[in-house]
């Protein structure tokens, strides 16, 4: 078995951009599966050059493609739901600003000995 060229690496192209458009469903994903699959198959070399191996090493980079996606949007959506569930309305900032404005002014209305404590 010989080392693949870039040709032939380039040639399987179109194919292997297919197969991973239809698993993965989406084509950036698509494009990047195929991209990695070749610098794979480029960097690997002797023994790569059979079909089968190329459309296996293109399932394994797709499925791996599809979990960090999940992961992804997994993280994104929590961190959403997480800003949402934490930030205080408008209304609380405004009456908790309200207090500490009542505490300030209370402070500094006390005689020395007491403020100097405070």
């Amino acid at each position: 078995m010989s080392t693949p060229s870039s040709d032939q690496i380039l040639s399987q192209g179109a194919a292997l951009r297919e197969l991973a458009h239809s698993l993965l469903q989406d084509r950036d994903l698509a494009e990047e599966a195929t991209q990695r699959t070749q610098v794979a198959i480029w960097a690997k070399g002797k023994g790569t050059e059979t079909v089968p191996y190329l459309r296996g090493t293109l399932r394994k980079i797709a499925a791996h493609l599809r979990r960090d996606e999940i992961r992804r949007r997994t993280r994104e959506t929590d961190a959403s739901r997480l800003r949402l569930s934490t930030s205080p309305a408008s209304d609380q900032v405004v009456a908790r600003h309200e207090v500490v404005q009542q505490l300030a002014d209370a402070v500094a209305a006390l005689r020395e000995p007491f403020r100097a404590a405070i």
